[in-house]
């Protein structure tokens, strides 16, 4: 009998390959063993679908991890490594068994940050949180590069990730491969390996885990490739679930973590995670090493610039003559142009003060701030991220979401906007900025609600603008207070 011959003769007809896919879907996973699971996918699969995918030498992958608030940033060697046996956990994860040591990483930062920060939305605070992560930056340093099996063929990672589609067409146009134009491989064949191939896709894709159990069916998968003859494959690409799959995460088994890469860099960021908005995160570097001095990290004091004199330019405030000059401007114009147009200040300055302090996120081409991550509504998320990560008080917070009930109630109904409307002034005098002020008298009694809104709006206008470039960053933190 032929190599060919055995190779498909493991695979059984279509028919009864849907059945025990289904039979496996519907299992019991908490209550089957592990080993009794991967003796089953052996005995019915004897061949797993594999797409392989080369990370070429001198690539990047990151690896996250988190640390405690108010915390200095690890200085050790073994704290950006995958932890030792005893720090394990006697769970299954996406494709590691319990107390296993694999190598998780990604393959650019805010991926590798946002597989660490997912679990804040069920601990701490369900809508928005600010997370402290170091991130270790590891190069490739095989010259063969990484061979891994990619797993992307599931429907909900298609829809969004138009970049996949194509690896896809190259597979499939292998397995139809024509010689003499005769199939090189039966359609059955053909048939049943897209159809395992979208099985352990989707599990790997799989968001709605319950418990570490519903992990058995990847592990199995991950198990089996890590078990193949001559180590052939170094591990496997999946996409990352918190980041709805636009993004790419790797594992790798010990030994390759060991033989083929090495830790050039080590970062601490900052990240605001919007949950409420799609789960949106936006990063920003706050240090980088100095040096990596055997298994000692050497953190640099001053805080991370990607270019000063860029950072500069970009953040520098506002001028207040123009600032004045805009609003005198916006006092000529109607109701409704009027709004829009402290609207649009608001936002700008707010977007500079963020940007002064997320500094990885300037680009000269390319200032602004939210155009990568694209959240739907970006005032709102402009003013949580600037309150959660301390750039804003509490009563510039709470008059910011005021006008942002305002501009709710605007785009409601954009062609009727006046200030005098009953729950448009209502909102309007629950404004506080110039009240928590000593403010000169008769400035603000008597006011109609189109004046107490602009008094409010230019004095906090001018406070935030004062603020860009007095943004106190973590250079003056004493990490060990």
């Amino acid at each position: 009998m032929s190599i060919k011959t055995d190779f498909e003769n493991g695979f059984m007809p279509i028919e009864r390959a849907i059945r025990f896919i289904n039979d496996f879907k519907n299992l019991d996973l908490e209550n089957i063993e592990f080993e009794t699971l991967k003796k089953l996918t052996i005995r019915y699969f004897p061949f797993i679908p594999i797409l392989p995918v080369t990370v070429p030498f001198g690539e990047l992958l990151y690896r996250a991890r988190t640390i405690p608030y108010n915390q200095p940033p690890y200085e050790n060697l073994c704290d950006f490594t995958p932890p030792a046996k005893k720090y394990q956990k006697n769970e299954f994860g996406r494709a590691n068994k319990p107390f296993q040591t694999v190598f998780y990483c990604s393959t650019n930062m805010k991926v590798a940050t946002m597989e660490v920060c997912k679990d804040y939305k069920n601990i701490i605070n369900p809508k928005f949180e600010v997370g402290w992560v170091v991130i270790g930056v590891w190069k490739v340093i095989d010259y063969c590069g990484l061979l891994l099996s990619s797993l992307y063929n599931s429907d909900q990672v298609l829809n969004v990730r138009e970049d996949i589609k194509s690896e896809l067409i190259l597979f499939q146009n292998k397995l139809n491969n024509t010689s003499d134009n005769k199939q090189s491989l039966p359609e059955n064949t053909i048939a049943v390996t897209e159809l395992l191939m979208k099985f352990f896709s989707d599990e790997f894709s799989k968001n709605n885990v319950i418990n570490h159990n519903d992990y058995k069916i990847s592990t199995v998968y991950a198990d089996r490739i890590f078990s193949l003859p001559d180590n052939i494959f170094d591990g496997i690409r999946y996409p990352s679930v918190p980041m709805k799959y636009q993004g790419d995460n790797i594992v790798l088994s010990k030994n390759v973590y060991h033989n083929k890469l090495e830790l050039v860099k080590t970062l601490f960021i900052t990240c605001g995670l919007d949950f409420e908005i799609d789960d949106h995160i936006v990063t920003g570097i706050l240090l980088e090493d100095e040096k990596i001095e055997g298994d000692k990290i050497v953190w640099k004091k001053e805080t991370y610039k990607d270019n000063p004199e860029k950072n500069r330019s970009l953040t520098k405030e506002i001028d207040l003559k123009k600032l004045s000059k805009t609003f005198n401007d916006i006092s000529n114009m109607d109701d409704r142009h009027s709004f829009k147009a402290c609207i649009v200040l608001l936002k700008e300055i707010l977007e500079k003060i963020i940007i002064s302090f997320l500094v990885d996120h300037i680009s000269q081409e390319d200032p602004i701030l939210f155009n990568e991550i694209n959240p739907k509504n970006k005032f709102s998320f402009s003013i949580r991220l600037g309150y959660h990560l301390g750039l804003l008080s509490e009563i510039e917070y709470e008059d910011l979401q005021i006008i942002k009930i305002i501009d709710d109630l605007y785009e409601d109904n954009p062609f009727d906007f006046q200030y005098d409307i009953e729950n448009i002034e209502k909102q309007c005098l629950k404004l506080q900025i110039m009240k928590s002020k000593k403010t000169p008298a008769g400035l603000i009694e008597e006011r109609t609600s189109r004046e107490y809104f602009k008094i409010n709006v230019t004095f906090l206008a001018i406070l935030l603008n004062h603020k860009i470039e007095k943004i106190e960053h973590l250079i003056n933190y004493d990490f060990k207070k």
